[in-house]
Formats: structure tokens, sequence, C-alpha cells
């Protein structure tokens, strides 16, 4: 056999794994897309029947509004509300989303190698908490570092706010 009959076999191979890795991506694609749609409009229509449900409340005929607010503060905290129903509801779907993706992972490593999957199943816990315990002297350090250099802002802060709520005082002539 020549060395040319040996390339144009594997040409073909080659092709469809190209194709294959080109299909296996345009899925990924579509899969991050479509679901990242799908969690903003979960999030979106959550926060939705929350704002929906708190004007019906503050506009209710039978009184069942608060009255010892002003209608401005009622509706800031109305809007707060839903954003954070809205974030709840992302932080659940990608929850969800991650346990799904960390199950299929571990049965397809372990469908691989049992003894890799093991390894990387058992010792990823074990490096993570490994970092974490090496990593507190510096978040301590990080920590103090934030204290001590937040002081001359905040005071540069509260003299700039009492200076904006003192009173204009006549211009001298």
């Amino acid at each position: 056999m020549e060395d040319g009959d040996d390339r144009g076999a594997a040409l073909p191979v080659e092709a469809a794994w190209l194709a294959v890795l080109a299909a296996d991506f345009l899925a990924l694609s579509l899969c991050f897309r479509f679901g990242s749609r799908s969690t903003v409009a979960a999030a979106e229509r959550s926060a939705h029947a929350v704002r929906v449900r708190l004007t019906d409340r503050m506009l209710a005929p039978d009184g069942t509004a608060v009255r010892d607010r002003m209608p401005g503060d009622l509706v800031s905290v109305a809007v707060s509300d839903a954003q954070n129903v809205g974030r709840f509801t992302t932080s659940v779907v990608q929850a969800i989303a991650c346990v799904f993706a960390l199950v299929l992972g571990a049965v397809l490593l372990l469908r691989m190698s049992v003894t890799l999957g093991l390894l990387v199943l058992l010792g990823t816990p074990a490096v993570l908490f490994a970092v974490h315990l090496l990593g507190r002297p510096l978040e301590r350090r990080g920590a103090a570092e934030q204290a001590a250099a937040g002081g001359p802002y905040a005071e540069l802060w509260s003299a700039w706010s009492s200076r904006a709520t003192a009173p204009a005082t006549p211009p001298v002539s």
C-alpha cells in the first residue's frame, strides 16, 4: 500500500469527526441560548406576577393597602420585592441546572473510568477545602486593607455630605 492510499482513506473519517465536533458545538450553543432565554423568561414572569399582585393590593378598594406609607414608598418596595423574586427564581433554575450537569458529568466520568472518576469526584472537594483553608490569611489581610482604605473615603464623604446640607451663606459684598 502506498502512503497516498492511507491519506485518502483517513480523510473521510477526519471529516466525519469534524462534522460531529461542529454538531456538538452547535448543540451546546443552542442549549445555552434557549436555556438562558427560558431562565430569563421564568425570572421575568415571576417578578411580573409579584408586581401585579402587589399593585392589586395597593389599589384595592377594600383598604388592604398599607395606609401609613406614601404611594412612592409602596411602589419602591413592590419593585424591589419583584426584583428579588426574579433573582431568586434565576438562582433556583441555575442550581437545578448545576446539579443536573454535575450528576451527568459524574455518571459519564465513572462510565469511562471508575478510577479516574472516583479520583476526581473525591479529590475535588478535598482540593477545594484545602484552597479555602489556605486562602483564609489572604481574606483576613484583604479585609484589613479594605477597612484601612475605606477610612479616608468615609471622611471625605461625610465632609462632602455635610457641606451639601449646610445652609447657603449670602455672598459678602
